[in-house]
Protein backbone atom coordinates (compact mmCIF):
# COMPACT_ATOMS: atom_id res chain seq x y z
CA UNK A 1 0.00 0.00 0.00
CA UNK A 2 1.27 3.31 -0.80
CA UNK A 3 0.41 6.33 1.47
CA UNK A 4 -0.55 8.92 -2.07
CA UNK A 5 -2.70 8.70 -5.40
CA UNK A 6 -1.77 11.87 -7.62
CA UNK A 7 -4.79 12.35 -9.74
CA UNK A 8 -3.71 14.95 -12.24
CA UNK A 9 -5.34 16.22 -16.15
CA UNK A 10 -2.79 15.50 -18.51
CA UNK A 11 -2.56 19.23 -19.57
CA UNK A 12 -0.73 19.21 -16.08
CA UNK A 13 1.92 16.28 -16.05
CA UNK A 14 4.82 18.44 -15.09
CA UNK A 15 3.70 19.89 -12.41
CA UNK A 16 2.32 16.51 -11.13
CA UNK A 17 5.20 14.87 -11.95
CA UNK A 18 7.47 17.66 -9.85
CA UNK A 19 4.92 17.21 -6.59
CA UNK A 20 5.35 13.43 -6.98
CA UNK A 21 9.35 13.58 -6.69
CA UNK A 22 9.38 16.06 -3.93
CA UNK A 23 6.95 14.13 -1.54
CA UNK A 24 8.75 11.28 -2.18
CA UNK A 25 11.92 12.61 -1.54
CA UNK A 26 10.16 13.59 1.52
CA UNK A 27 9.73 9.94 2.26
CA UNK A 28 5.82 9.70 0.74
CA UNK A 29 5.12 6.79 -1.52
CA UNK A 30 2.80 7.93 -4.65
CA UNK A 31 0.93 6.02 -7.61
CA UNK A 32 0.55 8.26 -10.59
CA UNK A 33 -0.52 7.27 -14.27
CA UNK A 34 0.79 6.43 -16.26
CA UNK A 35 3.94 5.65 -14.02
CA UNK A 36 2.60 2.52 -12.20
CA UNK A 37 0.96 1.11 -14.61
CA UNK A 38 1.69 -2.31 -15.34
CA UNK A 39 2.12 -3.24 -19.21
CA UNK A 40 -0.23 -5.99 -20.47
CA UNK A 41 -2.81 -5.01 -17.63
CA UNK A 42 -6.01 -3.11 -17.95
CA UNK A 43 -6.21 0.52 -17.57
CA UNK A 44 -9.10 1.41 -15.82
CA UNK A 45 -8.69 -1.76 -13.25
CA UNK A 46 -5.55 -0.73 -12.50
CA UNK A 47 -6.55 3.10 -11.31
CA UNK A 48 -8.77 1.54 -9.51
CA UNK A 49 -6.49 -0.77 -7.66
CA UNK A 50 -4.48 2.52 -6.91
CA UNK A 51 -7.04 4.38 -5.74
CA UNK A 52 -8.17 1.85 -3.18
CA UNK A 53 -4.44 1.06 -2.11
CA UNK A 54 -3.47 4.60 -1.16
CA UNK A 55 -4.38 5.99 1.97
CA UNK A 56 -5.27 9.86 0.44
CA UNK A 57 -5.66 11.22 -2.93
CA UNK A 58 -3.67 14.37 -3.96
CA UNK A 59 -5.93 16.10 -6.23
CA UNK A 60 -3.63 18.67 -9.32
CA UNK A 61 -6.43 21.03 -9.10
CA UNK A 62 -6.54 23.61 -12.17
CA UNK A 63 -8.94 24.46 -14.95
CA UNK A 64 -8.17 21.19 -16.97
CA UNK A 65 -8.96 18.74 -14.13
CA UNK A 66 -11.84 20.84 -12.82
CA UNK A 67 -13.45 19.78 -16.51
CA UNK A 68 -11.80 16.17 -16.40
CA UNK A 69 -13.94 13.23 -16.10
CA UNK A 70 -11.42 11.23 -15.45
CA UNK A 71 -10.49 12.98 -12.48
CA UNK A 72 -13.77 13.56 -11.53
CA UNK A 73 -14.24 9.22 -11.52
CA UNK A 74 -10.86 9.69 -9.74
CA UNK A 75 -12.33 11.96 -7.28
CA UNK A 76 -15.91 10.19 -6.59
CA UNK A 77 -13.91 6.82 -6.30
CA UNK A 78 -11.73 8.01 -3.87
CA UNK A 79 -15.06 9.87 -1.89
CA UNK A 80 -16.53 6.18 -2.28
CA UNK A 81 -13.90 4.52 -0.36
CA UNK A 82 -13.78 7.31 2.45
CA UNK A 83 -10.30 8.31 1.25
CA UNK A 84 -8.70 12.05 2.79
CA UNK A 85 -8.36 14.36 0.03
CA UNK A 86 -6.25 16.88 -0.58
CA UNK A 87 -6.82 19.46 -3.28
CA UNK A 88 -3.75 21.33 -4.55
CA UNK A 89 -4.94 24.34 -5.98
CA UNK A 90 -2.02 25.08 -8.95
CA UNK A 91 -4.61 27.16 -10.62
CA UNK A 92 -7.09 29.83 -9.31
CA UNK A 93 -10.45 28.62 -10.93
CA UNK A 94 -13.48 27.34 -8.06
CA UNK A 95 -14.50 23.67 -8.49
CA UNK A 96 -17.51 23.11 -11.04
CA UNK A 97 -20.83 21.56 -9.24
CA UNK A 98 -20.25 18.11 -9.92
CA UNK A 99 -16.91 18.30 -8.18
CA UNK A 100 -17.80 21.13 -5.88
CA UNK A 101 -20.38 18.16 -4.79
CA UNK A 102 -17.53 15.92 -4.13
CA UNK A 103 -14.88 18.62 -2.71
CA UNK A 104 -16.94 21.00 -0.31
CA UNK A 105 -15.68 19.39 3.02
CA UNK A 106 -12.65 18.47 2.09
CA UNK A 107 -8.51 20.13 2.79
CA UNK A 108 -7.46 23.34 -0.01
CA UNK A 109 -3.82 24.27 -0.59
CA UNK A 110 -3.53 26.94 -2.75
CA UNK A 111 -0.16 26.88 -4.69
CA UNK A 112 -1.02 28.86 -7.45
CA UNK A 113 1.09 31.70 -6.09
CA UNK A 114 4.44 32.02 -4.46
CA UNK A 115 6.89 29.74 -4.02
CA UNK A 116 5.63 26.62 -5.50
CA UNK A 117 8.50 24.72 -3.01
CA UNK A 118 7.24 26.21 -0.42
CA UNK A 119 3.27 24.82 -1.69
CA UNK A 120 4.71 21.25 -2.00
CA UNK A 121 6.37 21.32 1.72
CA UNK A 122 3.14 22.32 3.27
CA UNK A 123 1.57 19.78 1.15
CA UNK A 124 3.94 17.35 2.52
CA UNK A 125 2.94 18.51 6.25
CA UNK A 126 -0.48 17.78 5.59
CA UNK A 127 -0.65 14.38 4.32
CA UNK A 128 1.81 13.48 6.89
CA UNK A 129 -0.28 14.41 9.57
CA UNK A 130 -3.15 12.72 7.98
CA UNK A 131 -1.36 9.54 7.85
CA UNK A 132 -0.66 9.86 11.69
CA UNK A 133 -4.09 10.26 12.29
CA UNK A 134 -5.06 7.30 10.17
CA UNK A 135 -3.00 5.25 13.26
CA UNK A 136 -4.57 6.96 16.05
CA UNK A 137 -8.31 5.84 17.10
CA UNK A 138 -10.89 7.28 15.53
CA UNK A 139 -12.22 10.74 17.04
CA UNK A 140 -15.92 11.57 17.48
CA UNK A 141 -15.74 14.80 15.32
CA UNK A 142 -14.65 14.91 11.42
CA UNK A 143 -12.29 17.44 10.25
CA UNK A 144 -13.51 19.90 7.98
CA UNK A 145 -12.65 22.52 5.66
CA UNK A 146 -13.59 26.15 6.10
CA UNK A 147 -13.66 28.13 2.42
CA UNK A 148 -11.62 27.14 -0.20
CA UNK A 149 -8.82 29.72 -0.10
CA UNK A 150 -8.29 28.72 3.52
CA UNK A 151 -6.33 25.88 5.63
CA UNK A 152 -8.22 26.24 8.34
CA UNK A 153 -9.02 23.22 10.19
CA UNK A 154 -11.71 23.22 12.97
CA UNK A 155 -13.52 20.31 15.22
CA UNK A 156 -17.38 20.27 15.88
CA UNK A 157 -19.32 18.03 18.21
CA UNK A 158 -21.43 15.34 17.59
CA UNK A 159 -24.23 17.88 19.29
CA UNK A 160 -23.96 20.23 16.83
CA UNK A 161 -23.81 18.22 14.26
CA UNK A 162 -27.01 16.06 15.33
CA UNK A 163 -28.99 19.72 15.23
CA UNK A 164 -27.58 20.82 11.90
CA UNK A 165 -28.70 18.00 10.61
CA UNK A 166 -32.17 17.92 12.06
CA UNK A 167 -32.32 21.37 11.00
CA UNK A 168 -31.21 21.01 7.33
CA UNK A 169 -34.13 18.06 7.03
CA UNK A 170 -36.82 20.11 7.99
CA UNK A 171 -35.78 22.65 5.33
CA UNK A 172 -35.59 20.80 2.62
CA UNK A 173 -39.27 19.21 4.13
CA UNK A 174 -40.22 22.96 3.56
CA UNK A 175 -38.64 23.87 0.53
CA UNK A 176 -40.41 20.40 -1.46
CA UNK A 177 -43.77 21.25 0.07
CA UNK A 178 -43.87 25.13 -1.28
CA UNK A 179 -42.25 23.65 -4.43
CA UNK A 180 -45.62 21.13 -4.91
CA UNK A 181 -47.93 24.24 -4.44
CA UNK A 182 -45.78 26.63 -6.68
CA UNK A 183 -46.19 24.02 -9.28
CA UNK A 184 -49.80 23.41 -8.77
CA UNK A 185 -50.63 27.18 -9.40
CA UNK A 186 -48.54 27.53 -12.35
CA UNK A 187 -49.39 24.35 -13.82
CA UNK A 188 -52.17 25.80 -16.39
CA UNK A 189 -49.91 28.95 -17.16
CA UNK A 190 -47.28 26.71 -19.04
CA UNK A 191 -49.29 24.70 -21.05
CA UNK A 192 -51.49 27.80 -22.25
CA UNK A 193 -48.17 28.94 -23.67
CA UNK A 194 -46.98 25.58 -25.29
CA UNK A 195 -50.22 25.97 -27.18
CA UNK A 196 -49.47 29.57 -28.14
CA UNK A 197 -46.31 28.54 -29.05
CA UNK A 198 -47.50 25.18 -31.27
CA UNK A 199 -50.06 27.67 -32.85
CA UNK A 200 -47.69 30.02 -33.72
CA UNK A 201 -45.43 27.28 -34.73
CA UNK A 202 -47.93 26.14 -37.32
CA UNK A 203 -48.61 29.52 -39.06
CA UNK A 204 -44.95 29.56 -39.99
CA UNK A 205 -43.53 27.79 -42.27
CA UNK A 206 -40.16 26.73 -42.83
CA UNK A 207 -38.90 28.36 -45.68
CA UNK A 208 -37.42 25.62 -48.56
CA UNK A 209 -33.62 24.84 -48.79
CA UNK A 210 -31.99 25.24 -52.15
CA UNK A 211 -29.34 23.15 -53.41
CA UNK A 212 -26.21 25.08 -54.33
CA UNK A 213 -23.08 24.15 -56.86
CA UNK A 214 -21.04 26.76 -54.43
CA UNK A 215 -19.32 25.16 -51.27
CA UNK A 216 -19.92 27.04 -48.68
CA UNK A 217 -16.90 29.09 -46.91
CA UNK A 218 -16.51 27.03 -43.04
CA UNK A 219 -14.17 27.23 -40.53
CA UNK A 220 -11.46 25.05 -39.94
CA UNK A 221 -12.89 21.82 -38.63
CA UNK A 222 -16.02 22.17 -40.02
CA UNK A 223 -17.99 21.00 -42.68
CA UNK A 224 -17.72 22.50 -45.94
CA UNK A 225 -20.81 21.63 -48.31
CA UNK A 226 -21.19 21.03 -51.61
CA UNK A 227 -24.80 19.20 -51.25
CA UNK A 228 -25.89 19.15 -54.91
CA UNK A 229 -23.33 17.38 -57.30
CA UNK A 230 -22.09 13.82 -56.55
CA UNK A 231 -18.88 13.84 -56.14
CA UNK A 232 -15.90 10.72 -55.67
CA UNK A 233 -13.05 11.92 -53.72
CA UNK A 234 -9.82 10.30 -54.61
CA UNK A 235 -6.51 11.74 -53.84
CA UNK A 236 -4.32 11.99 -56.96
CA UNK A 237 -1.01 12.71 -55.75
CA UNK A 238 1.35 10.24 -53.78
CA UNK A 239 3.81 12.28 -51.43
CA UNK A 240 7.45 13.27 -52.30
CA UNK A 241 10.38 13.03 -50.07
CA UNK A 242 10.38 17.10 -49.97
CA UNK A 243 6.66 16.85 -48.64
CA UNK A 244 5.23 19.33 -51.04
CA UNK A 245 2.07 17.39 -52.36
CA UNK A 246 -0.52 19.82 -52.62
CA UNK A 247 -2.91 16.64 -51.70
CA UNK A 248 -5.35 17.33 -54.58
CA UNK A 249 -8.39 15.37 -55.11
CA UNK A 250 -9.82 13.76 -58.12
CA UNK A 251 -13.75 14.88 -59.08
CA UNK A 252 -16.18 13.02 -60.46
CA UNK A 253 -19.17 15.51 -60.50
CA UNK A 254 -22.81 14.48 -61.64
CA UNK A 255 -24.80 17.76 -62.23
CA UNK A 256 -28.38 17.54 -60.45
CA UNK A 257 -31.79 17.08 -62.47
CA UNK A 258 -33.26 20.15 -63.19
CA UNK A 259 -35.29 21.10 -60.69
CA UNK A 260 -39.01 21.73 -61.16
CA UNK A 261 -40.44 25.30 -60.80
CA UNK A 262 -43.05 26.45 -58.71
CA UNK A 263 -45.76 28.64 -59.97
CA UNK A 264 -46.61 31.43 -57.96
CA UNK A 265 -49.55 30.03 -57.08
CA UNK A 266 -47.87 26.87 -55.57
CA UNK A 267 -46.45 26.97 -51.95
CA UNK A 268 -43.36 24.74 -51.92
CA UNK A 269 -43.56 22.26 -48.44
CA UNK A 270 -41.17 22.77 -46.31
CA UNK A 271 -37.98 21.16 -46.14
CA UNK A 272 -37.21 19.57 -42.27
CA UNK A 273 -33.54 19.60 -41.67
CA UNK A 274 -32.18 16.63 -39.76
CA UNK A 275 -32.27 16.62 -36.11
CA UNK A 276 -30.38 14.20 -34.01
CA UNK A 277 -29.16 13.91 -30.65
CA UNK A 278 -25.26 12.78 -29.95
CA UNK A 279 -25.19 9.61 -28.80
CA UNK A 280 -28.45 8.40 -31.53
CA UNK A 281 -27.45 5.59 -33.82
CA UNK A 282 -28.71 5.73 -37.02
CA UNK A 283 -28.79 3.96 -40.41
CA UNK A 284 -27.25 5.00 -43.81
CA UNK A 285 -25.27 3.79 -46.81
CA UNK A 286 -24.80 0.23 -47.45
CA UNK A 287 -21.05 -1.73 -47.09
CA UNK A 288 -20.95 -5.74 -48.52
CA UNK A 289 -24.51 -5.67 -49.15
CA UNK A 290 -24.97 -4.96 -45.19
CA UNK A 291 -26.81 -1.41 -44.10
CA UNK A 292 -23.90 0.51 -42.00
CA UNK A 293 -25.11 1.48 -38.56
CA UNK A 294 -23.59 4.95 -37.50
CA UNK A 295 -23.16 6.50 -34.14
CA UNK A 296 -23.89 10.78 -33.83
CA UNK A 297 -20.69 12.06 -32.38
CA UNK A 298 -20.98 15.66 -32.59
CA UNK A 299 -22.69 18.34 -34.55
CA UNK A 300 -21.10 21.16 -36.05
CA UNK A 301 -22.06 24.72 -35.64
CA UNK A 302 -24.53 24.47 -38.17
CA UNK A 303 -25.95 21.49 -36.79
CA UNK A 304 -24.35 18.69 -39.01
CA UNK A 305 -24.24 15.58 -37.84
CA UNK A 306 -20.78 13.93 -37.71
CA UNK A 307 -21.13 10.00 -37.30
CA UNK A 308 -18.61 7.19 -37.08
CA UNK A 309 -19.49 3.59 -37.96
CA UNK A 310 -21.20 1.99 -34.84
CA UNK A 311 -18.58 -1.42 -35.21
CA UNK A 312 -15.81 -1.77 -36.80
CA UNK A 313 -16.62 -2.70 -40.47
CA UNK A 314 -13.95 -4.49 -41.82
CA UNK A 315 -9.80 -5.41 -41.36
CA UNK A 316 -7.45 -3.71 -42.84
CA UNK A 317 -3.47 -2.04 -43.38
CA UNK A 318 -3.51 1.78 -43.19
CA UNK A 319 -0.90 1.84 -45.80
CA UNK A 320 1.40 -0.88 -47.84
CA UNK A 321 5.28 -1.27 -47.64
CA UNK A 322 6.52 1.48 -49.98
CA UNK A 323 8.75 -1.06 -51.35
CA UNK A 324 5.83 -3.52 -52.31
CA UNK A 325 7.28 -6.40 -50.36
CA UNK A 326 6.75 -6.15 -46.23
CA UNK A 327 9.59 -5.98 -44.46
CA UNK A 328 12.20 -5.60 -46.94
CA UNK A 329 13.81 -2.48 -48.90
CA UNK A 330 13.68 -1.76 -52.29
CA UNK A 331 17.77 -2.82 -52.29
CA UNK A 332 16.87 -6.29 -50.72
CA UNK A 333 17.64 -5.31 -46.95
CA UNK A 334 15.71 -7.36 -44.83
CA UNK A 335 13.78 -5.73 -41.13
CA UNK A 336 15.68 -7.18 -38.13
CA UNK A 337 12.76 -7.05 -35.18
CA UNK A 338 15.23 -8.24 -32.47
CA UNK A 339 17.28 -5.45 -33.39
CA UNK A 340 14.43 -3.30 -33.91
CA UNK A 341 13.28 -4.11 -30.47
CA UNK A 342 16.65 -3.82 -28.65
CA UNK A 343 17.12 -0.36 -30.27
CA UNK A 344 13.88 1.39 -31.56
CA UNK A 345 14.80 3.42 -34.68
CA UNK A 346 18.38 3.25 -34.33
CA UNK A 347 18.95 0.53 -37.12
CA UNK A 348 17.05 2.04 -40.19
CA UNK A 349 16.42 5.31 -41.20
CA UNK A 350 13.28 6.07 -41.41
CA UNK A 351 12.88 5.97 -44.91
CA UNK A 352 13.80 1.96 -44.93
CA UNK A 353 11.16 1.80 -42.02
CA UNK A 354 8.44 3.47 -44.27
CA UNK A 355 9.82 0.98 -47.36
CA UNK A 356 9.62 -2.19 -44.73
CA UNK A 357 6.75 -0.98 -42.39
CA UNK A 358 4.30 1.58 -44.96
CA UNK A 359 3.74 5.18 -44.10
CA UNK A 360 2.00 6.79 -41.87
CA UNK A 361 1.19 9.74 -43.59
CA UNK A 362 -2.04 9.89 -43.64
CA UNK A 363 -2.55 12.16 -46.85
CA UNK A 364 -1.15 10.19 -48.84
CA UNK A 365 -2.22 6.37 -47.57
CA UNK A 366 -3.88 3.39 -49.02
CA UNK A 367 -6.44 3.67 -46.75
CA UNK A 368 -7.66 7.51 -47.10
CA UNK A 369 -7.63 6.68 -50.64
CA UNK A 370 -9.67 3.92 -50.79
CA UNK A 371 -12.12 5.58 -48.24
CA UNK A 372 -13.26 8.34 -50.39
CA UNK A 373 -13.55 6.02 -53.72
CA UNK A 374 -16.78 5.28 -55.03
CA UNK A 375 -15.34 3.63 -57.94
CA UNK A 376 -15.57 -0.32 -58.90
CA UNK A 377 -11.83 0.02 -59.07
CA UNK A 378 -9.54 2.40 -57.65
CA UNK A 379 -6.76 3.92 -58.71
CA UNK A 380 -3.63 4.19 -56.40
CA UNK A 381 -0.65 6.58 -57.09
CA UNK A 382 2.64 5.08 -55.82
CA UNK A 383 2.48 0.97 -53.99
CA UNK A 384 -0.92 0.22 -54.07
CA UNK A 385 -2.24 -1.91 -51.01
CA UNK A 386 -1.36 -5.29 -52.34
CA UNK A 387 -0.96 -8.73 -50.83
CA UNK A 388 2.87 -8.18 -51.01
CA UNK A 389 2.87 -4.97 -49.15
CA UNK A 390 1.33 -6.52 -46.22
CA UNK A 391 2.49 -8.98 -42.95
CA UNK A 392 1.36 -12.34 -43.90
CA UNK A 393 0.03 -10.97 -47.55
CA UNK A 394 -3.50 -10.72 -45.47
CA UNK A 395 -6.31 -8.40 -46.34
CA UNK A 396 -5.54 -6.54 -49.44
CA UNK A 397 -7.30 -4.30 -51.08
CA UNK A 398 -5.67 -3.24 -54.30
CA UNK A 399 -8.30 -5.09 -56.43
CA UNK A 400 -11.46 -4.07 -53.85
CA UNK A 401 -14.28 -1.59 -55.09
CA UNK A 402 -14.55 1.60 -52.93
CA UNK A 403 -15.84 2.12 -49.83
CA UNK A 404 -18.53 4.37 -51.12
CA UNK A 405 -19.19 2.28 -54.02
CA UNK A 406 -22.09 0.40 -52.84
CA UNK A 407 -23.26 4.12 -51.95
CA UNK A 408 -26.59 5.33 -53.80
CA UNK A 409 -26.10 8.63 -56.11
CA UNK A 410 -28.12 10.50 -53.51
CA UNK A 411 -26.56 9.31 -50.33
CA UNK A 412 -23.15 10.06 -51.88
CA UNK A 413 -24.64 13.98 -52.24
CA UNK A 414 -26.02 13.71 -48.51
CA UNK A 415 -22.19 13.22 -47.46
CA UNK A 416 -20.45 16.72 -47.05
CA UNK A 417 -16.41 17.45 -47.75
CA UNK A 418 -15.13 18.43 -44.85
CA UNK A 419 -11.84 20.57 -44.24
CA UNK A 420 -10.17 19.30 -40.81
CA UNK A 421 -7.12 19.45 -39.07
CA UNK A 422 -4.52 16.94 -40.05
CA UNK A 423 -1.14 16.06 -37.59
CA UNK A 424 2.05 15.61 -39.36
CA UNK A 425 4.88 13.00 -39.04
CA UNK A 426 8.57 13.80 -38.92
CA UNK A 427 8.88 13.00 -42.80
CA UNK A 428 6.02 15.62 -43.72
CA UNK A 429 7.51 19.04 -41.43
CA UNK A 430 7.70 20.56 -44.71
CA UNK A 431 4.12 20.57 -45.53
CA UNK A 432 3.30 22.25 -42.23
CA UNK A 433 0.85 25.10 -42.23
CA UNK A 434 0.35 25.41 -38.22
CA UNK A 435 2.26 24.20 -34.92
CA UNK A 436 5.70 24.41 -33.16
CA UNK A 437 6.96 21.02 -32.75
CA UNK A 438 6.23 17.05 -33.93
CA UNK A 439 3.49 15.35 -32.31
CA UNK A 440 5.62 12.99 -29.08
CA UNK A 441 3.50 10.12 -28.77
CA UNK A 442 3.77 7.61 -25.96
CA UNK A 443 1.62 4.74 -24.90
CA UNK A 444 -0.83 6.40 -22.66
CA UNK A 445 -4.84 6.55 -21.79
CA UNK A 446 -7.47 8.28 -23.49
CA UNK A 447 -7.43 10.78 -20.61
CA UNK A 448 -3.31 11.72 -21.11
CA UNK A 449 -3.48 11.00 -25.31
CA UNK A 450 -3.00 14.55 -26.12
CA UNK A 451 0.56 15.39 -24.66
CA UNK A 452 1.98 17.70 -27.02
CA UNK A 453 -1.16 18.15 -29.76
CA UNK A 454 -2.42 21.35 -29.44
CA UNK A 455 1.74 22.27 -30.72
CA UNK A 456 2.08 19.40 -33.03
CA UNK A 457 2.82 20.20 -36.94
CA UNK A 458 -0.52 20.39 -38.46
CA UNK A 459 -1.88 20.72 -41.87
CA UNK A 460 -5.37 21.12 -43.50
CA UNK A 461 -7.16 18.34 -45.66
CA UNK A 462 -10.49 18.29 -47.02
CA UNK A 463 -12.17 15.00 -47.33
CA UNK A 464 -15.92 13.34 -47.35
CA UNK A 465 -14.54 10.25 -45.47
CA UNK A 466 -11.86 9.89 -43.07
CA UNK A 467 -10.34 8.56 -39.61
CA UNK A 468 -10.77 10.04 -36.67
CA UNK A 469 -7.83 11.85 -34.70
CA UNK A 470 -6.55 11.20 -31.46
CA UNK A 471 -8.19 15.03 -30.63
CA UNK A 472 -11.70 13.76 -31.78
CA UNK A 473 -11.51 10.62 -30.07
CA UNK A 474 -10.74 12.87 -26.56
CA UNK A 475 -12.82 15.48 -27.49
CA UNK A 476 -16.21 13.74 -29.53
CA UNK A 477 -15.88 10.61 -27.59
CA UNK A 478 -14.41 10.64 -24.00
CA UNK A 479 -15.14 13.74 -22.78
CA UNK A 480 -18.99 12.96 -23.79
CA UNK A 481 -18.99 9.14 -22.49
CA UNK A 482 -19.85 7.62 -25.88
CA UNK A 483 -18.36 4.35 -25.75
CA UNK A 484 -15.01 3.54 -27.65
CA UNK A 485 -14.07 0.07 -27.65
CA UNK A 486 -16.20 -1.68 -30.06
CA UNK A 487 -15.99 -4.92 -32.01
CA UNK A 488 -16.58 -5.77 -36.16
CA UNK A 489 -19.44 -7.00 -37.09
CA UNK A 490 -20.09 -10.25 -38.42
CA UNK A 491 -19.15 -10.27 -41.94
CA UNK A 492 -15.72 -8.19 -41.02
CA UNK A 493 -15.02 -11.07 -39.10
CA UNK A 494 -15.21 -13.29 -41.56
CA UNK A 495 -13.72 -11.89 -44.07
CA UNK A 496 -10.62 -11.13 -42.31
CA UNK A 497 -7.52 -13.21 -42.86
CA UNK A 498 -4.97 -12.13 -41.01
CA UNK A 499 -6.47 -14.32 -37.60
CA UNK A 500 -5.48 -10.71 -35.39
CA UNK A 501 -9.34 -10.96 -34.38
CA UNK A 502 -9.80 -14.72 -33.58
CA UNK A 503 -6.04 -14.72 -31.66
CA UNK A 504 -6.85 -12.16 -29.23
CA UNK A 505 -10.45 -12.31 -28.99
CA UNK A 506 -10.50 -14.43 -25.78
CA UNK A 507 -8.35 -11.93 -24.20
CA UNK A 508 -10.68 -8.61 -25.03
CA UNK A 509 -13.80 -9.79 -24.87
CA UNK A 510 -14.44 -9.75 -28.42
CA UNK A 511 -13.49 -6.23 -28.89
CA UNK A 512 -11.00 -4.88 -31.48
CA UNK A 513 -8.18 -2.37 -31.91
CA UNK A 514 -9.14 0.37 -34.69
CA UNK A 515 -7.01 3.10 -37.37
CA UNK A 516 -6.96 6.96 -36.32
CA UNK A 517 -5.78 8.88 -38.64
CA UNK A 518 -2.85 10.25 -36.12
CA UNK A 519 0.66 9.29 -36.58
CA UNK A 520 3.41 8.97 -33.63
CA UNK A 521 4.89 12.06 -34.98
CA UNK A 522 8.58 11.06 -34.50
CA UNK A 523 8.28 7.68 -36.54
CA UNK A 524 7.90 7.73 -40.52
CA UNK A 525 5.75 4.42 -40.07
CA UNK A 526 4.23 3.89 -36.77
CA UNK A 527 0.50 5.13 -36.91
CA UNK A 528 -1.96 5.42 -33.60
CA UNK A 529 -4.60 3.10 -32.72
CA UNK A 530 -7.99 2.89 -30.07
CA UNK A 531 -6.89 -0.81 -28.23
CA UNK A 532 -9.55 -3.38 -27.37
CA UNK A 533 -10.59 -2.08 -24.29
CA UNK A 534 -10.98 1.19 -25.34
CA UNK A 535 -9.21 2.84 -22.62
CA UNK A 536 -5.68 3.17 -24.04
CA UNK A 537 -3.96 4.47 -27.37
CA UNK A 538 -1.02 2.19 -28.87
CA UNK A 539 0.78 2.25 -32.47
CA UNK A 540 1.01 -0.36 -34.88
CA UNK A 541 3.10 -0.12 -38.07
CA UNK A 542 0.64 1.04 -41.17
CA UNK A 543 1.40 -2.41 -43.06
CA UNK A 544 -0.15 -4.41 -40.10
CA UNK A 545 -3.22 -5.82 -41.70
CA UNK A 546 -5.21 -6.86 -38.79
CA UNK A 547 -6.42 -3.66 -37.46
CA UNK A 548 -10.14 -2.64 -38.21
CA UNK A 549 -11.65 0.33 -39.98
CA UNK A 550 -14.70 3.08 -38.45
CA UNK A 551 -14.95 5.55 -40.86
CA UNK A 552 -16.15 9.06 -39.86
CA UNK A 553 -17.85 11.66 -42.33
CA UNK A 554 -20.43 14.53 -42.02
CA UNK A 555 -23.92 14.89 -43.25
CA UNK A 556 -25.63 17.79 -44.52
CA UNK A 557 -28.68 18.26 -41.69
CA UNK A 558 -30.66 20.34 -44.41
CA UNK A 559 -30.78 18.10 -47.08
CA UNK A 560 -31.32 14.75 -44.85
CA UNK A 561 -34.34 13.31 -42.94
CA UNK A 562 -34.65 10.42 -40.25
CA UNK A 563 -37.41 8.01 -41.48
CA UNK A 564 -37.36 4.93 -39.11
CA UNK A 565 -34.25 5.46 -37.59
CA UNK A 566 -32.69 5.64 -41.63
CA UNK A 567 -31.31 8.50 -42.99
CA UNK A 568 -32.56 9.66 -46.41
CA UNK A 569 -32.84 12.06 -48.64
CA UNK A 570 -35.01 15.15 -47.47
CA UNK A 571 -38.01 15.44 -50.27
Amino acid sequence: MQDVFISYSSKNKIEANKVCEQLEKRGISCWMAPRNIQPGKEWGEQIIRGIETSRVLVLIFSAASNESPQVLREVERAVSKRLKIINFRIENVSPSDSMEYFLSANHWLNAFDGNRETHIESLSITIKGLLEEQLLPQQAHPIVSKGLGKHTVYKKGLKFLAVGLIGMILIIIAYNLNAIRVAMVKEPQVEALVEKQEDKALKTPTAPVQASNQPLETPLGEAQVTPAPVETLIPTEKNNEQGNTQNQIAMVTQEPDNQEKVTPTTQAEPVQSLDIEIGSKVTFGVYHNEPIEWLVIHKDSKGNPLLLSEKILTLKAFDGAESGNYNKTSNGTIFDGKKEKEAPGQNYTKEELRQMKGSNDWANSNLRTWLNSGGKTVSYKGQGPAANAFLDGANAYDKTYGFLYEFTKEEQALIQTTSYKNILGTLEQGRKTGGKELFHFERVSIEDCLLNSSKAYYETLSDKVFLLSLEEVEGYLYTQGIPIKTNPTEEAIEKDQSGWYKDIKSQTGGYHMWWLRTPAGESSSLVCTVGPSGEVIYTEYAAQAGVGIRPALYLEASHCTLEDGKIIKAK
